[in-house]
């Protein structure tokens, strides 16, 4: 039976693989769920053994700059939802969302399945769609503002915007059907 330091180490390299699979290759071995299970149990552990911070492994968000696009600086960094996977999740997160607003009200849920697509930031000015940008590393992304625009993925005029600018972020993704 490995140590806990041996542990450990074999959860930082199990999780430096599946990284690479997920965010470099887009080719994920695991579900979601099982990669959380290793992350929490590493976590766990490392609290457990008193490692420092700056020591552990810790998964960034991950980069999907693709060679040939020029990079986009985000105004606001473009940050990962949280998931969550029951009601004591859903819970939390309303807990914390209730401080960060400085609210103690219920609040109500539309829960829907999750969707897997690309992140981007829709930017449009004088309701004209100007510049799509995916979420890259939260700090800067690939500039795909020909392909979404090619695709009508989305609208390239907002009619209600008549002036200023508008940034709308999301999620696109493909159905099977289109897909097919």
């Amino acid at each position: 039976m490995p140590s806990q330091e041996q542990e450990l180490a074999q959860l930082e390299a199990q999780l430096r693989y599946h990284d690479q699979l997920y965010y470099a290759e887009a080719e994920p071995e695991i579900p979601d769920s099982q990669y959380d299970e290793l992350r929490e149990r590493y976590i766990a552990l490392a609290e457990e053994l008193g490692v420092d911070e700056e020591l552990r492994y810790s998964r960034t968000l991950g980069d999907d700059h693709s060679e040939g696009f020029k990079r986009v600086r985000h105004d606001v960094p473009m940050l990962s939802l949280e998931k969550g996977y029951n009601l004591e999740d859903l819970q939390r997160f309303a807990k914390g969302l209730g401080r960060l607003l400085e609210r103690d009200e219920v609040f109500s849920y539309v829960v829907e399945p999750k969707i897997d697509g690309m992140s981007v930031g829709l930017r449009y000015e004088k309701g004209r769609l100007v510049q799509a940008v995916t979420r890259g590393n939260g700090v800067e992304g690939d500039d795909i503002t020909a392909q979404v625009q090619a695709s009508a993925a989305v609208p390239q005029r907002l009619q209600s915007i008549k002036s200023g600018m508008v940034e709308i972020r999301g999620e696109l993704y493909l159905p099977h059907d289109a897909f097919e």
